[in-house]
């Protein structure tokens, strides 16, 4: 798991949230004393984000958790480490050997990548007049720019930055909806805790996702899937790309209209 749940859900909180809300001080408090926190009872976490114990517990409810024993034993498992590209002596070796991993990570998507699929998936966007782009932290900024360019193409779509507005989204959801979703290392679902929204089951889902060798998922409809190492430095590249070689064959597409 490139990313734990914790610093999904909350950096998804600080960057929808704004400064000064309750919800951004817990966020915010959590992520810069992970250890501190994970010690803290319910009343003493309270304490030290300046709000009351209903607003704490409120806030584990919105970010999609049961409640603050959920929150505490996330706390307790989150291991948040970054991995370094390169370990050559001089900065522009190292920057050498981050953009050959970034071009490479390119090379693995342009020669594993279905153009078939991608071009069936851009018809279905097409067909669909209601139509979500969902993933999280990086895999969310790819929905976010896909999303963009589909607009500038004159498609609406829903795209939502918190993982609880996209779990109560995905829970609404019928056969009317097409419902896109960016999970790069294939675990999106993990972060439902193996509770599967009611409209999951009805929507049609299409998982774009750099994890090849993943099982069958029974509410997934179409499985894009592309060649990746899996690692932080491919995630964000890899998951734009996609975005954008879908927004290009919708375009290419349109083209006569």
């Amino acid at each position: 798991m490139i990313y734990g749940k914790l610093p999904i859900v909350l950096l998804s909180t600080l960057a929808s949230q704004a400064d000064g809300t309750k919800e951004c001080n817990i966020a915010h408090y959590i992520l810069s004393h992970p250890a501190e926190a994970a010690d803290l009872s319910i009343v003493e976490l309270a304490e030290r984000c300046h709000v009351s114990v209903s607003s704490l517990s409120r806030f584990c409810r919105e970010i999609g958790l049961n409640d603050y024993a959920e929150l505490r034993e996330l706390m307790q498992g989150t291991d948040s480490r970054f991995s370094r590209v390169s370990d050559a002596p001089e900065a522009k070796m190292r920057a050498g050997e981050l953009f050959a991993a970034m071009r490479g990570s390119l090379d693995r998507i342009e020669a594993s990548v279905d153009m078939d699929q991608i071009a069936a998936l851009c018809r279905k966007i097409d067909a669909y007049e209601r139509v979500a782009i969902f993933g999280l932290l990086k895999a969310g900024m790819a929905a976010q720019s896909l999303q963009a360019d589909l607009l500038l193409q004159g498609k609406m779509t829903a795209c939502k930055l918190l993982f609880a507005q996209q779990l109560e989204y995905l829970e609404r959801a019928d056969e009317r909806d097409l419902i896109l979703i960016f999970s790069y290392s294939g675990i999106y679902f993990d972060y439902l805790n193996h509770c599967i929204p009611q409209g999951l089951r009805r929507a049609h889902v299409v998982f774009i996702t750099g994890a090849e060798r993943m099982p069958e998922l029974p509410c997934v409809n179409q499985m894009i899937a592309f060649d990746s190492a899996l690692d932080q430095v491919s995630h964000p590249f890899q998951m734009q790309a996609i975005a954008a070689l879908i927004a290009q064959e919708y375009a290419w597409q349109r083209r006569a209209r």
